[in-house]
């Protein structure tokens, strides 16, 4: 089983010019996924004067220059006045009342039904597809998490997930700079 398991890591590193040499795992196929491996790993990166080349400084690195890049900056002190807009420009006590009301079913229906279905699934793995069709299934669960939002005891950072993929903005990047960071 565990033979299996690796066969099938293996095989899903090949390419097409994997399939003309044959479908065994060869020397060809290995040298193949070794070398897309190493392609898609930042061996180095330069940290001012300091010459970063461990994973772990590397990704200590990586990770406290995104967090310090997204993270907030504090206020500054500055405010809007209460009458920055005219009266005709705010939001009506109606309005409001609408934009605080809970989430309706027939509201959360409408969002996933207008969905694209063959959208890239979330990081859950899940595609659109599957909540619209097994939408009556799911409601209650769904509705939930919805609830759970209205009433703000919900851990927001669970919902704001995504796996963030360094692209090279040049070849063998050395600084992180250089890199262009897409979320998937």
């Amino acid at each position: 089983v565990i033979y299996m398991d690796e066969e099938a890591y293996w095989c899903l590193q090949g390419t097409q010019n994997w399939v003309l040499e044959g479908n065994a795992n060869t020397a060809y196929f290995q040298a193949i996924a070794n070398s897309r491996r190493r392609r898609n790993s930042i061996p180095l990166l330069w940290d001012g004067e300091t010459l970063l080349q461990r994973p772990e400084d590397i990704r200590a690195h990586v990770d406290g220059f995104y967090r310090d890049l997204f993270s907030a900056s504090p206020r500054r002190g500055l405010a809007l006045t209460q009458d920055i807009w005219p009266a005709h420009c705010r939001v009506s006590p109606a309005d409001n009342a609408a934009l605080t009301a809970p989430f309706s079913e027939a509201e959360v229906w409408a969002a996933i039904k207008g969905m694209n279905p063959s959208s890239a699934p979330g990081p859950n793995g899940l595609p659109v597809k599957f909540f619209q069709t097994f939408w009556e299934v799911i409601k209650p669960e769904v509705m939930a998490l919805f609830e759970e939002f209205f009433v703000w005891p919900i851990d927001l950072t669970r919902l704001n997930f995504g796996i963030i993929t360094l692209v090279p903005k040049v070849t063998r990047a050395p600084d992180i700079r250089q890199f262009q960071p897409i979320t998937v």
